[in-house]
Protein backbone atom coordinates (compact mmCIF):
# COMPACT_ATOMS: atom_id res chain seq x y z
CA UNK A 1 0.00 0.00 0.00
CA UNK A 2 1.79 3.43 -0.98
CA UNK A 3 1.48 6.56 0.41
CA UNK A 4 -1.86 7.79 1.94
CA UNK A 5 -2.94 11.16 0.60
CA UNK A 6 -3.74 13.27 4.05
CA UNK A 7 -6.19 16.18 3.87
CA UNK A 8 -5.55 17.47 7.22
CA UNK A 9 -1.79 16.79 7.11
CA UNK A 10 -0.88 20.61 6.81
CA UNK A 11 -2.18 21.53 10.70
CA UNK A 12 0.93 22.52 13.00
CA UNK A 13 -0.08 25.08 15.20
CA UNK A 14 -3.35 22.81 16.89
CA UNK A 15 -0.23 19.76 17.66
CA UNK A 16 0.67 22.13 20.24
CA UNK A 17 -2.68 23.91 21.27
CA UNK A 18 -3.63 19.86 22.97
CA UNK A 19 -1.71 20.31 25.80
CA UNK A 20 -5.16 21.81 27.51
CA UNK A 21 -8.52 21.32 27.72
CA UNK A 22 -10.97 23.97 27.81
CA UNK A 23 -13.77 23.57 29.73
CA UNK A 24 -15.39 27.15 29.36
CA UNK A 25 -16.73 28.75 26.41
CA UNK A 26 -17.38 32.55 26.41
CA UNK A 27 -19.44 34.58 24.62
CA UNK A 28 -17.59 37.27 22.52
CA UNK A 29 -15.63 39.22 25.10
CA UNK A 30 -17.97 39.33 27.68
CA UNK A 31 -17.11 37.33 31.05
CA UNK A 32 -20.98 35.84 30.25
CA UNK A 33 -20.28 31.64 30.99
CA UNK A 34 -22.63 29.40 28.58
CA UNK A 35 -22.03 25.84 27.97
CA UNK A 36 -20.33 24.40 30.73
CA UNK A 37 -21.45 21.00 32.69
CA UNK A 38 -23.57 22.73 35.21
CA UNK A 39 -25.29 25.35 32.63
CA UNK A 40 -26.43 21.95 30.17
CA UNK A 41 -27.48 20.24 33.78
CA UNK A 42 -29.90 23.01 34.73
CA UNK A 43 -31.58 23.52 31.28
CA UNK A 44 -32.95 19.50 32.28
CA UNK A 45 -33.81 20.58 35.42
CA UNK A 46 -36.53 22.54 33.86
CA UNK A 47 -37.16 20.20 31.31
CA UNK A 48 -36.55 16.53 33.00
CA UNK A 49 -38.69 14.62 30.41
CA UNK A 50 -37.32 15.77 27.16
CA UNK A 51 -35.57 13.37 24.81
CA UNK A 52 -32.67 16.75 24.46
CA UNK A 53 -31.30 15.75 28.01
CA UNK A 54 -29.24 12.20 28.01
CA UNK A 55 -27.47 11.36 31.54
CA UNK A 56 -28.96 14.58 33.08
CA UNK A 57 -27.66 17.35 30.82
CA UNK A 58 -28.33 18.50 27.00
CA UNK A 59 -25.80 18.74 24.30
CA UNK A 60 -24.40 22.46 23.56
CA UNK A 61 -25.78 22.61 20.60
CA UNK A 62 -28.88 23.01 22.08
CA UNK A 63 -28.01 26.45 22.69
CA UNK A 64 -24.57 26.98 20.38
CA UNK A 65 -23.78 26.23 16.42
CA UNK A 66 -19.88 25.67 17.18
CA UNK A 67 -19.63 27.39 20.85
CA UNK A 68 -18.90 30.04 21.84
CA UNK A 69 -21.54 31.16 18.69
CA UNK A 70 -25.33 31.01 19.46
CA UNK A 71 -27.89 29.60 17.67
CA UNK A 72 -31.13 31.19 17.26
CA UNK A 73 -32.50 29.85 20.37
CA UNK A 74 -29.47 30.34 22.44
CA UNK A 75 -29.52 34.20 21.01
CA UNK A 76 -33.38 34.69 22.38
CA UNK A 77 -32.43 32.62 25.78
CA UNK A 78 -29.53 35.26 25.95
CA UNK A 79 -31.73 38.15 25.47
CA UNK A 80 -34.46 36.96 27.97
CA UNK A 81 -31.86 36.82 31.00
CA UNK A 82 -30.58 40.08 30.41
CA UNK A 83 -34.38 41.50 30.86
CA UNK A 84 -33.47 41.01 34.16
CA UNK A 85 -32.32 44.38 35.96
CA UNK A 86 -29.60 42.11 38.06
CA UNK A 87 -28.81 39.93 35.77
CA UNK A 88 -24.68 39.99 36.10
CA UNK A 89 -23.98 37.18 33.49
CA UNK A 90 -22.27 35.33 36.90
CA UNK A 91 -22.74 31.47 36.93
CA UNK A 92 -25.05 32.64 39.81
CA UNK A 93 -27.35 35.10 37.91
CA UNK A 94 -27.20 32.29 35.32
CA UNK A 95 -28.81 29.92 37.75
CA UNK A 96 -31.08 31.92 39.66
CA UNK A 97 -32.61 32.92 36.26
CA UNK A 98 -32.33 30.56 33.76
CA UNK A 99 -35.62 28.43 35.12
CA UNK A 100 -37.70 31.78 34.12
CA UNK A 101 -35.39 33.09 30.94
CA UNK A 102 -36.36 29.67 29.63
CA UNK A 103 -40.11 29.95 30.06
CA UNK A 104 -40.39 33.36 28.63
CA UNK A 105 -39.61 32.22 25.19
CA UNK A 106 -41.08 28.70 25.18
CA UNK A 107 -43.98 29.92 22.90
CA UNK A 108 -41.50 31.58 20.70
CA UNK A 109 -40.70 30.46 17.49
CA UNK A 110 -36.52 30.83 17.26
CA UNK A 111 -35.43 28.88 14.56
CA UNK A 112 -38.48 30.01 12.13
CA UNK A 113 -39.98 26.14 11.58
CA UNK A 114 -43.61 26.68 12.47
CA UNK A 115 -43.29 25.20 15.92
CA UNK A 116 -42.35 27.19 19.08
CA UNK A 117 -39.74 26.13 21.27
CA UNK A 118 -41.83 24.31 24.31
CA UNK A 119 -43.40 22.01 21.53
CA UNK A 120 -39.61 21.59 20.07
CA UNK A 121 -38.52 20.53 23.72
CA UNK A 122 -41.04 18.45 24.45
CA UNK A 123 -40.68 16.46 20.92
CA UNK A 124 -37.28 15.91 21.45
CA UNK A 125 -36.56 18.28 18.98
CA UNK A 126 -33.66 21.10 18.78
CA UNK A 127 -35.59 24.62 19.08
CA UNK A 128 -32.50 26.24 17.33
CA UNK A 129 -32.17 24.08 14.45
CA UNK A 130 -35.23 24.63 11.28
CA UNK A 131 -33.99 21.22 10.05
CA UNK A 132 -35.08 19.40 13.62
CA UNK A 133 -39.38 19.78 14.36
CA UNK A 134 -42.37 17.58 15.17
CA UNK A 135 -43.57 15.23 12.40
CA UNK A 136 -40.34 16.62 9.73
CA UNK A 137 -39.93 12.51 9.21
CA UNK A 138 -42.06 10.42 6.96
CA UNK A 139 -42.60 13.37 4.58
CA UNK A 140 -39.55 11.98 2.18
CA UNK A 141 -40.16 8.99 -0.74
CA UNK A 142 -36.92 7.42 -1.79
CA UNK A 143 -34.94 8.50 -4.78
CA UNK A 144 -33.70 4.78 -6.94
CA UNK A 145 -32.06 7.78 -9.25
CA UNK A 146 -30.65 9.98 -6.57
CA UNK A 147 -29.28 6.96 -5.16
CA UNK A 148 -27.58 5.52 -8.06
CA UNK A 149 -25.53 8.64 -8.37
CA UNK A 150 -24.68 9.39 -4.78
CA UNK A 151 -22.98 5.46 -4.50
CA UNK A 152 -20.92 6.22 -7.50
CA UNK A 153 -19.75 9.77 -6.06
CA UNK A 154 -19.45 9.15 -2.50
CA UNK A 155 -17.99 5.38 -2.99
CA UNK A 156 -16.13 5.41 -5.97
CA UNK A 157 -15.40 8.95 -6.58
CA UNK A 158 -16.83 9.20 -10.54
CA UNK A 159 -20.57 10.06 -12.06
CA UNK A 160 -22.17 7.04 -12.67
CA UNK A 161 -21.39 5.82 -16.62
CA UNK A 162 -24.49 6.81 -18.69
CA UNK A 163 -25.08 3.85 -20.14
CA UNK A 164 -25.38 1.83 -17.02
CA UNK A 165 -27.77 4.63 -15.87
CA UNK A 166 -30.02 4.50 -18.12
CA UNK A 167 -29.81 -0.04 -18.02
CA UNK A 168 -30.45 1.27 -14.14
CA UNK A 169 -33.61 3.44 -15.25
CA UNK A 170 -34.99 0.30 -17.57
CA UNK A 171 -35.07 -2.03 -14.35
CA UNK A 172 -38.22 -2.88 -12.24
CA UNK A 173 -37.93 -1.32 -8.77
CA UNK A 174 -36.65 -4.38 -7.46
CA UNK A 175 -34.05 -4.98 -9.68
CA UNK A 176 -32.65 -1.27 -9.46
CA UNK A 177 -32.49 -1.75 -5.72
CA UNK A 178 -30.52 -4.92 -6.25
CA UNK A 179 -28.48 -3.19 -8.59
CA UNK A 180 -27.61 -0.29 -6.21
CA UNK A 181 -26.47 -2.79 -3.66
CA UNK A 182 -24.61 -4.49 -6.57
CA UNK A 183 -22.69 -1.15 -7.16
CA UNK A 184 -22.07 -0.27 -3.61
CA UNK A 185 -20.13 -3.62 -3.59
CA UNK A 186 -17.92 -2.94 -6.08
CA UNK A 187 -17.32 0.81 -5.11
CA UNK A 188 -16.07 -0.10 -1.94
CA UNK A 189 -12.97 -2.58 -3.93
CA UNK A 190 -12.20 0.67 -5.40
CA UNK A 191 -9.11 2.40 -5.50
CA UNK A 192 -11.35 5.87 -4.47
CA UNK A 193 -12.70 4.49 -1.41
CA UNK A 194 -9.54 2.50 -0.07
CA UNK A 195 -7.13 5.17 -0.32
CA UNK A 196 -9.32 8.17 -0.51
CA UNK A 197 -12.27 8.18 1.14
CA UNK A 198 -11.38 5.72 4.09
CA UNK A 199 -8.14 8.28 5.21
CA UNK A 200 -10.48 11.15 5.09
CA UNK A 201 -12.72 8.76 7.39
CA UNK A 202 -9.73 8.55 9.57
CA UNK A 203 -8.03 11.86 9.18
CA UNK A 204 -9.66 13.55 12.87
CA UNK A 205 -9.38 10.13 14.46
CA UNK A 206 -5.33 10.35 13.81
CA UNK A 207 -4.99 14.09 13.39
CA UNK A 208 -1.62 13.78 11.63
CA UNK A 209 0.78 16.88 11.73
CA UNK A 210 2.93 16.43 8.89
CA UNK A 211 6.07 18.38 10.83
CA UNK A 212 6.63 15.80 13.00
CA UNK A 213 5.48 12.75 11.44
CA UNK A 214 7.35 10.43 9.37
CA UNK A 215 8.52 13.09 7.01
CA UNK A 216 9.41 15.59 9.80
CA UNK A 217 12.17 17.62 9.61
CA UNK A 218 14.49 17.29 10.99
CA UNK A 219 11.99 15.67 14.32
CA UNK A 220 10.17 12.62 13.92
CA UNK A 221 7.96 11.58 16.68
CA UNK A 222 5.84 8.85 15.00
CA UNK A 223 4.69 6.93 11.80
CA UNK A 224 0.96 7.85 11.29
CA UNK A 225 1.18 5.87 8.01
CA UNK A 226 0.80 2.75 10.35
CA UNK A 227 -2.23 4.56 11.88
CA UNK A 228 -3.78 5.27 8.65
CA UNK A 229 -3.30 1.25 7.17
CA UNK A 230 -4.81 0.21 10.20
CA UNK A 231 -7.93 1.89 9.93
CA UNK A 232 -8.09 0.87 6.43
CA UNK A 233 -7.56 -2.58 6.86
CA UNK A 234 -10.26 -2.84 9.51
CA UNK A 235 -13.11 -0.89 7.86
CA UNK A 236 -12.67 -3.30 4.53
CA UNK A 237 -13.78 -6.47 3.65
CA UNK A 238 -16.40 -7.02 5.52
CA UNK A 239 -13.61 -6.90 9.22
CA UNK A 240 -15.17 -6.57 12.41
CA UNK A 241 -14.45 -2.67 13.67
CA UNK A 242 -14.21 -3.55 16.77
CA UNK A 243 -10.64 -4.15 15.89
CA UNK A 244 -10.16 -0.43 15.39
CA UNK A 245 -9.43 -0.99 19.49
CA UNK A 246 -8.92 -4.65 19.94
CA UNK A 247 -6.68 -5.20 17.28
CA UNK A 248 -3.16 -6.67 18.54
CA UNK A 249 -1.17 -6.07 15.27
CA UNK A 250 0.00 -4.02 12.59
CA UNK A 251 -0.07 -3.41 8.89
CA UNK A 252 2.83 -3.16 7.10
CA UNK A 253 3.56 -0.64 3.91
CA UNK A 254 2.83 -3.67 1.93
CA UNK A 255 -0.72 -4.31 3.28
CA UNK A 256 0.36 -6.89 5.16
CA UNK A 257 -0.66 -7.88 8.87
CA UNK A 258 2.46 -7.98 11.00
CA UNK A 259 2.50 -9.16 14.89
CA UNK A 260 4.68 -8.31 17.47
CA UNK A 261 7.09 -4.97 17.97
CA UNK A 262 8.31 -3.32 15.17
CA UNK A 263 11.65 -1.36 16.30
CA UNK A 264 12.67 2.22 15.39
CA UNK A 265 15.06 3.05 12.97
CA UNK A 266 17.34 5.68 12.18
CA UNK A 267 16.89 7.94 9.20
CA UNK A 268 19.92 9.78 7.85
CA UNK A 269 19.84 13.16 8.88
CA UNK A 270 16.90 13.20 11.04
CA UNK A 271 16.29 13.03 14.90
CA UNK A 272 14.31 10.10 15.11
CA UNK A 273 12.37 10.04 18.51
CA UNK A 274 10.12 7.53 17.18
CA UNK A 275 8.93 5.71 13.66
CA UNK A 276 8.22 2.06 14.61
CA UNK A 277 5.39 0.41 16.92
CA UNK A 278 7.38 -0.97 20.48
CA UNK A 279 4.27 -2.62 21.77
CA UNK A 280 4.06 -6.42 22.82
CA UNK A 281 0.97 -8.27 21.22
CA UNK A 282 -0.64 -8.48 24.91
CA UNK A 283 -0.59 -4.91 25.72
CA UNK A 284 -1.91 -3.56 21.92
CA UNK A 285 -5.09 -2.29 21.55
CA UNK A 286 -5.32 -1.06 17.93
CA UNK A 287 -5.89 2.81 17.30
CA UNK A 288 -5.24 4.25 20.45
CA UNK A 289 -1.93 2.35 21.33
CA UNK A 290 -0.22 3.54 17.67
CA UNK A 291 3.29 5.44 18.77
CA UNK A 292 1.60 8.33 16.91
CA UNK A 293 -1.05 8.46 19.22
CA UNK A 294 0.71 7.94 22.53
CA UNK A 295 3.24 10.62 21.27
CA UNK A 296 1.52 13.30 19.68
CA UNK A 297 -1.28 12.75 22.20
CA UNK A 298 0.46 12.52 25.47
CA UNK A 299 3.61 14.37 24.82
CA UNK A 300 5.47 14.93 28.20
CA UNK A 301 2.28 14.33 30.17
CA UNK A 302 2.79 11.95 33.16
CA UNK A 303 -1.10 11.19 33.67
CA UNK A 304 -2.33 11.44 29.37
CA UNK A 305 -5.50 13.12 29.76
CA UNK A 306 -5.14 14.36 26.55
CA UNK A 307 -4.80 10.59 25.25
CA UNK A 308 -7.60 9.38 26.91
CA UNK A 309 -10.16 12.66 26.21
CA UNK A 310 -8.64 12.24 22.67
CA UNK A 311 -9.77 8.07 22.57
CA UNK A 312 -13.08 9.19 24.21
CA UNK A 313 -14.63 11.75 21.70
CA UNK A 314 -12.36 9.89 18.49
CA UNK A 315 -14.25 6.46 19.51
CA UNK A 316 -16.85 6.33 21.66
CA UNK A 317 -18.37 10.11 20.42
CA UNK A 318 -18.10 12.09 24.15
CA UNK A 319 -16.47 15.43 24.14
CA UNK A 320 -15.68 16.21 27.47
CA UNK A 321 -15.03 19.71 26.87
CA UNK A 322 -18.72 19.82 25.68
CA UNK A 323 -19.86 18.05 28.82
CA UNK A 324 -20.21 14.74 27.05
CA UNK A 325 -20.14 12.16 28.64
CA UNK A 326 -19.27 13.07 32.18
CA UNK A 327 -19.88 10.18 35.13
CA UNK A 328 -17.86 12.19 38.42
CA UNK A 329 -15.87 9.33 40.51
CA UNK A 330 -16.21 10.22 43.86
CA UNK A 331 -13.03 11.17 45.58
CA UNK A 332 -11.97 12.50 42.58
CA UNK A 333 -9.82 14.38 41.29
CA UNK A 334 -6.85 13.13 43.47
CA UNK A 335 -4.89 15.48 41.41
CA UNK A 336 -1.97 12.65 41.24
CA UNK A 337 0.01 14.90 39.12
CA UNK A 338 -0.18 18.17 41.24
CA UNK A 339 -1.59 19.92 38.47
CA UNK A 340 -4.25 22.12 40.04
CA UNK A 341 -7.40 20.12 39.58
CA UNK A 342 -8.83 20.15 42.28
CA UNK A 343 -9.72 23.59 42.19
CA UNK A 344 -13.46 24.88 41.69
CA UNK A 345 -13.26 25.33 38.14
CA UNK A 346 -11.83 22.02 36.67
CA UNK A 347 -12.85 19.33 39.53
CA UNK A 348 -16.32 18.81 37.96
CA UNK A 349 -14.60 17.63 34.49
CA UNK A 350 -11.28 16.15 35.94
CA UNK A 351 -13.60 13.93 38.88
CA UNK A 352 -14.92 12.30 35.27
CA UNK A 353 -11.27 12.79 33.11
CA UNK A 354 -8.80 11.51 35.40
CA UNK A 355 -10.35 8.47 36.07
CA UNK A 356 -10.75 7.94 32.22
CA UNK A 357 -6.69 8.45 32.35
CA UNK A 358 -5.20 6.16 34.47
CA UNK A 359 -5.73 3.16 32.47
CA UNK A 360 -3.73 4.84 29.91
CA UNK A 361 -0.57 6.16 32.31
CA UNK A 362 1.77 3.38 31.77
CA UNK A 363 2.28 4.25 28.08
CA UNK A 364 4.90 6.38 27.51
CA UNK A 365 4.79 9.52 25.66
CA UNK A 366 7.50 11.72 24.22
CA UNK A 367 9.39 11.97 27.51
CA UNK A 368 10.83 8.22 28.67
CA UNK A 369 10.84 9.29 32.81
CA UNK A 370 14.34 8.03 33.51
CA UNK A 371 14.10 4.98 31.41
CA UNK A 372 15.65 3.97 27.92
CA UNK A 373 12.26 2.61 26.67
CA UNK A 374 11.34 3.64 23.83
CA UNK A 375 8.19 6.34 22.67
CA UNK A 376 4.96 4.72 22.96
CA UNK A 377 6.11 1.58 25.43
CA UNK A 378 4.96 0.50 28.12
CA UNK A 379 6.39 1.16 31.23
CA UNK A 380 5.62 -1.27 34.35
CA UNK A 381 7.39 1.27 36.98
CA UNK A 382 4.52 3.74 35.87
CA UNK A 383 1.53 1.46 37.04
CA UNK A 384 0.61 3.26 40.20
CA UNK A 385 -2.56 4.70 38.73
CA UNK A 386 -3.47 1.85 36.35
CA UNK A 387 -5.91 -0.38 38.40
CA UNK A 388 -7.61 3.12 39.79
CA UNK A 389 -9.28 3.64 36.38
CA UNK A 390 -12.83 4.45 35.07
CA UNK A 391 -15.08 4.31 31.97
CA UNK A 392 -18.27 5.66 32.15
CA UNK A 393 -19.58 4.61 35.55
CA UNK A 394 -17.91 1.56 36.01
CA UNK A 395 -14.20 0.83 36.93
CA UNK A 396 -11.73 -0.86 34.76
CA UNK A 397 -8.23 -2.80 35.87
CA UNK A 398 -6.04 -1.58 32.85
CA UNK A 399 -6.07 -0.49 29.83
CA UNK A 400 -7.58 -3.65 28.09
CA UNK A 401 -10.56 -3.52 30.23
CA UNK A 402 -11.30 -0.16 28.89
CA UNK A 403 -10.85 -1.44 26.01
CA UNK A 404 -12.89 -4.10 26.50
CA UNK A 405 -15.88 -1.92 28.20
CA UNK A 406 -15.35 0.34 25.55
CA UNK A 407 -16.05 -1.94 22.24
CA UNK A 408 -19.13 -3.26 24.45
CA UNK A 409 -20.76 0.14 24.84
CA UNK A 410 -23.38 1.53 23.33
CA UNK A 411 -21.54 4.97 22.71
CA UNK A 412 -18.74 3.00 20.41
CA UNK A 413 -22.14 1.42 18.36
CA UNK A 414 -23.32 4.75 17.65
CA UNK A 415 -20.20 6.83 16.66
CA UNK A 416 -19.07 4.53 14.40
CA UNK A 417 -22.72 4.07 13.15
CA UNK A 418 -22.49 7.75 13.19
CA UNK A 419 -19.18 7.78 11.45
CA UNK A 420 -20.24 6.22 8.21
CA UNK A 421 -23.46 8.15 7.96
CA UNK A 422 -22.05 11.31 8.08
CA UNK A 423 -20.27 10.13 5.23
CA UNK A 424 -22.91 8.80 3.36
CA UNK A 425 -25.06 11.85 3.80
CA UNK A 426 -21.86 14.17 3.74
CA UNK A 427 -22.83 15.77 7.21
CA UNK A 428 -23.69 14.69 10.51
CA UNK A 429 -26.82 13.77 11.42
CA UNK A 430 -29.15 16.54 11.89
CA UNK A 431 -32.70 16.81 10.70
CA UNK A 432 -35.41 14.52 11.92
CA UNK A 433 -35.17 11.88 9.85
CA UNK A 434 -31.76 11.26 9.97
CA UNK A 435 -32.00 11.52 13.71
CA UNK A 436 -34.19 9.04 13.35
CA UNK A 437 -32.59 6.50 10.96
CA UNK A 438 -29.02 6.74 13.31
CA UNK A 439 -30.90 5.35 15.99
CA UNK A 440 -32.58 2.85 14.55
CA UNK A 441 -29.54 1.93 12.69
CA UNK A 442 -26.73 2.17 15.39
CA UNK A 443 -28.23 -0.78 17.58
CA UNK A 444 -28.15 -2.99 14.34
CA UNK A 445 -24.28 -3.49 14.25
CA UNK A 446 -23.96 -6.08 16.47
CA UNK A 447 -26.07 -8.25 13.87
CA UNK A 448 -24.23 -7.06 11.29
CA UNK A 449 -21.08 -8.52 12.65
CA UNK A 450 -19.71 -4.83 12.72
CA UNK A 451 -18.85 -4.53 9.93
CA UNK A 452 -18.56 -1.20 8.28
CA UNK A 453 -19.63 -2.71 4.71
CA UNK A 454 -22.78 -4.06 6.00
CA UNK A 455 -23.57 -1.06 7.64
CA UNK A 456 -23.17 0.84 4.59
CA UNK A 457 -25.37 -1.54 2.88
CA UNK A 458 -27.95 -0.31 5.38
CA UNK A 459 -27.67 3.27 4.87
CA UNK A 460 -28.02 3.23 1.38
CA UNK A 461 -31.24 2.37 2.27
CA UNK A 462 -32.79 5.19 3.90
CA UNK A 463 -34.95 8.18 3.42
CA UNK A 464 -31.47 10.28 5.00
CA UNK A 465 -29.33 8.95 2.56
CA UNK A 466 -31.69 8.81 -0.76
CA UNK A 467 -34.95 10.72 0.01
CA UNK A 468 -36.69 13.35 -1.38
CA UNK A 469 -40.07 15.37 -0.65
Amino acid sequence: MGPIPLSLSHRKASFFSRLSLGIFMLFGASPELWAIPANTRLFCESYPATALCRNGATSCQSCHTAAPELNSFGGDLQQSLRRYADYDRSPAAFQKYLGSALKAIEGKDSDGDTFGNRQEIDAGTAPGDPYQYPGAAGRLVYDNERAWRRIHLLFCGESPDLEATREQQARSPQEQKAALHQALDACLQSEFWQKQALPHLADEKIRPVKAVGIEGDPFVIGDFYYDYRLFSYVLSADRDMRELLTAQYHIDAQGQRVEGPIPDTPIKGKIVVGDGQPLAVERRYGMITTQWFLSSNTMFAELPRNTASQAYRAYLGLDIAKSEGLYPVSNEPRDVDHKGVQAEACAFCHSTLDPLAYAFSPYLGLRSFGTRLPVGAYHPGRKQWEADGWLMGEPVLDLGDWVQKAVDSDAFKLQLTRMLMSYAIGHKPQSLQEQKDLARLWPTLPSLNFSAHRMLHALIDTLSFAGRD
